[in-house]
């Protein structure tokens, strides 16, 4: 007999689970209570757990990265095809001036610069408008083999400039073009500033702005680098040093000044001789004359500083003349016999060969 505190005991049937007054189920000969649950819940046969559904292959892949990837590779390949073109058909094939005009591509590559298409096609047009004038018709027409290597060096030497002054820190004023070209148009006496622009119009097919992003800028801005250059510690301190030392030889040395002379213009290459002969004092340039005409004879002058170099003169002797022509009025000139030893400066256009002679050419545009 069960009491009433028993009343909600109940015990499994090992047959068929029976309900608890609750609505427990009891699987087992297990009692369990409306105070405590069962542990072991029955799965109906029926049941079918939930199917995670799978990611979409394709949304995995389809990325900002990869279709970055994709629009870059299909880039590469069209560019790839169009230089494919570029560079196996002549500059002169019309499809390949039009890519070339919209694109920059390398026709030259020199050390880290490059000189596009572009700038080639501007140099040929105006060389063959020019030559195409009656005034080049006059004198000899290069071919187009000659004209390509005219253009070459002249893109060349630009380039070697242009780095030259970005190396160096010298920079090129608004102000100094507009001098050049002021000097320019000063130059052609008689011609009115209209007339010249029409002949430049004529003869290169420029404009005025044209015509001195062509070639006044890179003309003053040579100018400027050459003037760099001449001053610079840097670049003539081997060439001042050269003439320091002879400069003692012949002085606190005691050599020969004519043999040191022609030592030394050996060695840097200059083919002026060291014994001048007699020169008339009024014949001597401007630059020598402060520094000589009064230098006593058998005397040497210090080291003079001149645009192109440095120099040394001495006056081994003097004598007075009488030229025909001022033999009317009896005015007699000096004549000195000088001697000299001169070390010219270094100058922009070998600062410009030693550039080239370590820097390779690549020629890409195909004639």
């Amino acid at each position: 007999m069960m009491n009433e505190q028993d009343d909600s005991l109940i015990r499994s049937s090992d047959e068929e689970p029976v309900p608890s007054g609750d609505e427990h189920i009891c699987t087992d000969p297990d009692t369990c209570t409306a105070d405590q649950p069962q542990e072991h819940l029955v799965v109906p046969e029926s049941f079918e757990a939930p199917v995670a559904s799978k990611p979409s292959k394709i949304k995995k892949h389809v990325t900002p990265r990869n279709i970055a990837l994709g629009v870059i590779a299909i880039f590469v390949l069209v560019v790839g095809g169009l230089s494919s073109y570029v560079y196996t058909h002549a500059s002169t094939d019309k499809t390949v001036r039009a890519l070339t005009t919209k694109l920059p591509f390398p026709a030259l590559i020199l050390g880290r610069s490059v000189i596009t298409f572009n700038d080639f096609y501007k140099e040929q047009d105006s060389l063959k408008k020019y030559f195409a004038t009656s005034e080049a018709q006059a004198g000899q027409v290069p071919d187009e083999e000659q004209m390509k290597s005219m253009i070459i060096q002249t893109l060349v030497n630009k380039a070697v400039v242009e780095k030259l002054a970005n190396d160096y820190g010298v920079k090129l004023a608004p102000s100094k073009v507009q001098e050049f070209y002021q000097s320019f148009l000063d130059s052609n006496v008689g011609s009115t500033e209209e007339s010249i622009k029409q002949q430049l119009q004529d003869t290169f097919g420029w404009t005025p702005e044209q015509f001195k992003k062509q070639i006044i800028e890179p003309i003053a801005l040579s100018t400027e680098v050459a003037t760099y250059i001449a001053e610079s510690p840097f670049f003539q301190k081997p060439l001042k040093d050269e003439i320091e030392s002879a400069y003692k030889r012949v002085t606190t040395g005691g050599e020969d000044f004519v043999t040191v002379g022609t030592e030394v213009h050996e060695r840097v290459k200059m083919s002026l001789k060291s014994d001048l002969g007699f020169v008339n004092k009024s014949d001597l340039p401007e630059a020598w004359a402060s520094h000589v005409v009064d230098l006593e004879t058998g005397k040497t002058t210090d080291i003079i500083e001149l645009p192109q170099g440095y120099a040394i003169f001495k006056v081994s002797d003097r004598i007075k003349s009488q030229e025909k022509a001022k033999k009317a009025a009896g005015a007699t000139d000096e004549q000195l016999h000088l001697l000299t030893i001169t070390v010219p400066k270094k100058t922009l256009d070998q600062v410009v060969q030693e550039y080239l002679a370590k820097t390779p050419v690549t020629t890409l545009i195909k004639m």
